[in-house]
């Protein structure tokens, strides 16, 4: 993700291993779409009054994008981010709405597992880590954009966010924009892709970002 310009860290490094405040998750969710630029240089205003000054722009541009509400009318809330809040700002970047009724935030975390950005029952206590956010920022750029075939991945790439050779370097892609996975000589997989033995009898299946239906 750093490699990507998808994560940054903080003035202490990545700290992976402390709970995220509301606006640092925020911040990683706006870095994670490559829309840091944006928000940065964002003119509107946000109706939250407990908001720090620094993270002002990331709010508004984040508030008038969709990607959050707050946590009330005039507060965005500025304590300690849960798994629920992360994956729904994860999931509204995707595409889906809580206000249409794609999901609720009562069970945003049912939702992320069911489009695959965490695992089915995950984080039922709602804790989360700065590396859990990694792991589902992570994930997401493998997740379909709702009603559509392109992922995360496909729409930063096409938008000019995520340079396609730095998705190869960091094994993303193959440079062909295919993605590859080992498999022996008794795995199937004939269906799509495509299937690669080498010299020494090792079979590739290729597919696009590695999604193997038929295989083993």
């Amino acid at each position: 993700l750093h490699t990507m310009g998808l994560f940054m860290g903080s003035d202490k490094g990545y700290e992976l291993d402390r709970q995220p405040t509301r606006t640092e998750a925020l911040i990683m969710l706006i870095r994670l779409l490559g829309e840091e630029d944006a928000a940065k240089s964002c003119t509107a205003t946000q109706p939250f009054t407990d908001v720090p000054q620094w993270a002002s722009h990331y709010v508004a541009y984040a508030y008038e994008r969709g990607y959050t509400k707050g946590s009330s009318a005039n507060k965005f809330g500025v304590g300690t981010a849960n798994a629920a809040m992360f994956c729904t700002f994860v999931l509204r970047a995707l595409g889906y709405s809580d206000v249409d009724g794609d999901f609720s935030y009562s069970k945003a975390t049912d939702m992320a597992g069911n489009v695959g950005i965490i695992g089915k029952g995950a984080y039922q206590s709602g804790t989360i880590y700065r590396d859990d956010c990694v792991l589902i920022s992570y994930n997401a750029l493998s997740a379909k954009l709702k009603n559509s075939d392109q992922t995360l991945l496909d729409h930063l790439i096409a938008s000019g966010a995520v340079d396609e050779n730095d998705a190869v370097d960091v094994g993303l892609l193959t440079p062909d924009g295919y993605d590859y996975f080992l498999m022996t000589q008794e795995s199937n997989f004939i269906n799509d892709g495509m299937v690669v033995e080498t010299e020494d009898g090792t079979i590739y299946g290729v597919n696009k970002y590695g999604q193997a239906s038929g295989s083993d």
